[in-house]
């Protein structure tokens, strides 16, 4: 059915007269010393220009994302080249920065337009039912690195915010469709005015992934649909401005032989912000999150969220403050599934916190930074987290930055409720006095524009970790979950931007990791379900966007990634691209393919137990028109 709707759509479409915006010439248009001043957020959670910032940070641009045909967060991100992103099955994924990766990777901090999509059930994000309106999506700002003094526990790796356009600048609609031979999706929206100073943006879309297979060819059933629809409103006042937006979700995979993993969920969120002087501001943001998740081989989990958070932003001399304050309370409830059970079935779930940041210019060129949040949990307590950050900016405008900083991953259910398998005897039984896994991190940065044309990136980083997940051996037989693992993790990240010509973009990344991990005698990974810090040593990436003549752009990416150590998954070498024609202003007409190098490779060994899915070459056709 799905396809006929986009056979409709296309037809329609190519009819149809309507006026719009390039979105190549969007991007291409700017400078690289304009992208630049583009405002991030999520280095210290208020507006502070790219080319200023004293982090590792790098920003995913929503043009680039469709002019590459992408369709879901996780390719996505495999645009910035200090993330790994490694697919699982057919929606499934696994995304880290600076390593430990598994997947269940839960050192990683995700919001979306300052919503946190992490789940408490194991600390980790959810990838394959986390979407968005792709056409609605301004930037993605990636950190590589830790952000817990601003974003608390969990930010210990890395943040990424995904950054929704400000829906006065989306007024109009939109329809857009692709299929090829990993599945097909609808995606539509549109945009009214609502009153003088408003306005309120609706969207709708469907995906159906199709299933993988193994390396020898078997089936896996692993299909994935997903219904989304959501809505965004914002509005001002004088000073003031309200933005309410919220989505509902419905996904279902494929049958099985003990049933169909299924999940639904909404979210709601409310944000206010008052701006009392040029320089400050109060923000005041409260959200409600469910979602229900049924898997019959591990759990079936309701996960109901409120959270109030309230930020104050000033300037006073040479301090720029920020501070604030927040609760968050979830409850989660779950019956067992075939293969696990949380104990106990219900619990209630608690975090407050409290932080402030103090960026002081010392002299015209020389800034520090200062901040400390202290976190509060009902497993572990108060959590003190600080970070010192300095940055210096040379007379070329080029920025040299250092920091140094604490972070932390508090328990998660997974690490104290979490029993394996469902009925005694159990294997793996969770930790009652699991405590956080702890990282003393120190990084160094350097940023600069030495050519018009060029930009360029460079970040070395050293990472302790202590109180790592592990297991100990249990009188009763099996094991318990405890801190039974130290970590070091250390190596370089960096990238470069390139404008050939007015119409030519190049862009490149490298990122080296080496990792060393040992368990305490007595300990053992028996617990982890699978090894934290299975990355490879290598990676690499190269794109390139070109606008050829008035109607057509072609872009490429290309993507090195080495082997991964235990379990051994092989290396791989890989070529994605797309080509454009746009012969009006309001439709667009692309072709593309994916993985063209090689018939098949596997990214990752799942955590549960399944057949490996592999992965190989692939094409799609897409169309959008927007009026």
């Amino acid at each position: 059915m799905l396809g006929s709707v986009f056979l409709g759509v296309a037809l329609a479409v190519g009819a149809t007269a309507a006026t719009g915006t390039d979105p190549a010439d969007a991007l291409l248009g700017l400078s690289l010393e304009q992208l630049g001043q583009v405002e991030v957020t999520a280095t210290s959670r208020r507006a502070s220009r790219l080319a200023d910032t004293p982090a590792s940070i790098y920003v995913i641009h929503g043009e680039q994302i469709r002019a590459f045909g992408i369709r879901t967060l996780p390719e996505a991100l495999r645009l910035a080249p200090n993330l790994h992103v490694a697919q699982i099955n057919a929606a499934g994924y696994a995304v880290t920065a600076r390593g430990m990766k598994t997947s269940l990777s839960n050192k990683m901090l995700v919001l979306v337009d300052g919503r946190p999509i992490y789940t408490p059930l194991f600390a980790g994000v959810l990838w394959d039912m986390q979407d968005v309106a792709i056409a609605d999506i301004d930037r993605i700002e990636v950190v590589s690195g830790p952000g817990a003094a601003a974003w608390g526990a969990n930010a210990v790796n890395g943040v990424i915010n995904i950054v929704t356009r400000p829906v006065r600048e989306s007024l109009g609609g939109y329809v857009a469709g692709w299929a090829g031979d990993e599945g097909r999706g609808i995606e539509a929206g549109h945009t009214v005015r609502a009153g003088a100073e408003g306005a309120v943006r609706l969207y709708g879309k469907r995906r159906e992934m199709d299933a993988t297979s193994t390396a020898s060819g078997q089936p896996i059933a692993d299909t994935w649909a997903q219904d989304q629809a959501g809505f965004r409103g914002d509005w001002a006042a004088g000073d003031s401005e309200l933005r309410v937006q919220g989505d509902v979700f419905r996904a279902r995979a494929a049958e099985r032989a003990f049933g169909a993993l299924r999940a639904e969920g909404h979210n709601l969120t409310v944000r206010w912000t008052h701006r009392t002087a040029p320089e400050a501001q109060w923000l005041v943001q409260g959200y409600v999150d469910q979602v229900h998740r049924t898997d019959p081989l591990v759990i079936d989990d309701r996960m109901r969220i409120a959270s109030l958070e309230a930020v104050r932003t000033l300037q006073t001399g040479a301090h720029r403050l920020t501070w604030g304050a927040g609760y968050r309370h979830a409850r989660d409830e779950s019956s067992r599934g075939l293969l696990a059970r949380l104990q106990p079935d219900r619990r209630d779930l608690a975090w407050a916190h409290l932080f402030v940041q103090d960026e002081i210019a010392l002299t015209p060129r020389l800034v520090t930074q200062l901040g400390v949040r202290l976190d509060s949990n009902v497993y572990t307590g108060v959590e003190v987290l600080p970070t010192l950050r300095l940055a210096y900016t040379s007379d070329a405008g080029s920025l040299m930055w250092a920091a140094a900083s604490r972070a932390v991953r508090s328990p998660s259910r997974f690490d104290r409720d979490f029993f394996f398998p469902a009925t005694e005897p159990y294997f793996i039984r969770g930790g009652p006095d699991f405590r956080s896994e702890t990282a003393q991190v120190v990084e160094l940065g350097y940023r600069a524009q030495p050519f018009d044309w060029l930009s360029v990136s460079f970040a070395g980083f050293h990472h302790w970790y202590d109180y790592l997940r592990g297991g100990r051996p249990a009188p009763e037989g099996g094991v318990n979950v405890s801190n039974g693992a130290t970590a070091r993790t250390w190596g370089g990240e960096a990238w470069a931007t390139a404008r050939i010509t007015s119409t030519w973009e190049v862009a490149a990344g490298v990122l080296e990791l080496r990792q060393h991990r040992q368990y305490r005698p007595g300990f053992s990974g028996a617990a982890t379900l699978t090894d934290q810090g299975n990355d490879p040593e290598h990676q690499a990436i190269l794109r390139m966007t070109r606008r050829m003549g008035a109607h057509h752009q072609l872009s490429a990416f290309a993507r090195h990634v080495s082997a991964l150590p235990a379990p051994r998954v092989p290396g791989y070498v890989q070529l994605d691209a797309r080509w454009s024609y746009r012969p009006t202003d309001g439709f667009e007409l692309g072709v593309g393919a994916r993985n063209l190098l090689d018939e098949q490779h596997a990214e990752i060994e799942p955590a549960n137990g399944l057949a490996q899915s592999v992965f190989g070459r692939s094409a799609f056709v897409d169309v959008r028109m927007d009026w």
